[in-house]
């Protein structure tokens, strides 16, 4: 019964005592028990968007037209994939849940997280949501064929793009999360 003991103020003290990628790389490990968790979790995946923003920014100085949008889709991949590992979303995680707690509702998670990662962190996902933003990524690709100041548009382009994904990512992890762990603490109410 993790929420009635100390194990949320446990797992916040040792996040506090630890500094950089030790505390980054705990802060993704362990489990969301509590809002401050979230925060915590919140946070790291804020940093983490930030760097593959500027990484998709730089990506758009890029001139070879195409080979940037396939960076840019394996740019939004991993970080669909990192953003998912902060919050536990995973099958692996998930499987962790339902034979550790007897989580009588992973099936239903299991196909949110799979909904989920088709959209965040699969091709065919990303290759959706960049069709979407067509109209931005149609001006990436024109703004590149303007001398000097076309590749720095292209750059803040993609690093906006990138980054607002990335806002929409952490909104529904957040989301998803907390449902699953709702429904875990309902699970776990003491008779």
């Amino acid at each position: 019964y993790p929420k009635r003991s100390d194990l949320p103020k446990l797992l916040t003290d040792i996040s506090e005592s630890l500094s950089g990628v030790k505390r980054d790389r705990f802060v993704a490990d362990m489990a969301a028990w509590n809002d401050e968790a979230l925060r915590q979790k919140k946070s790291l995946a804020e940093t983490r968007i930030g760097i593959y923003a500027g990484l998709a920014a730089i990506n758009g100085l890029n001139p070879v037209i195409g080979a940037d949008i396939a960076a840019d889709i394996g740019l939004l991949i991993k970080m669909g994939q990192e953003v998912a590992d902060i919050y536990g979303l995973s099958e692996r995680h998930i499987e962790f849940l339902k034979t550790s707690f007897n989580f009588k509702a992973a099936p239903s998670f299991l196909g949110k997280i799979a909904q989920f990662m088709a959209k965040y962190a699969a091709r065919e996902g990303i290759i959706l949501i960049l069709k979407q933003m067509g109209k931005r990524t149609t001006v990436k690709q024109i703004s590149k064929w303007v001398p000097f100041i076309g590749p720095l548009i292209a750059a803040g382009l993609g690093g906006f793009s990138t980054y607002s994904l990335g806002e929409h990512l952490i909104e529904e992890a957040e989301v998803l999360s907390k449902q699953i762990l709702e429904e875990l603490f309902k699970d776990q109410e003491m008779p």
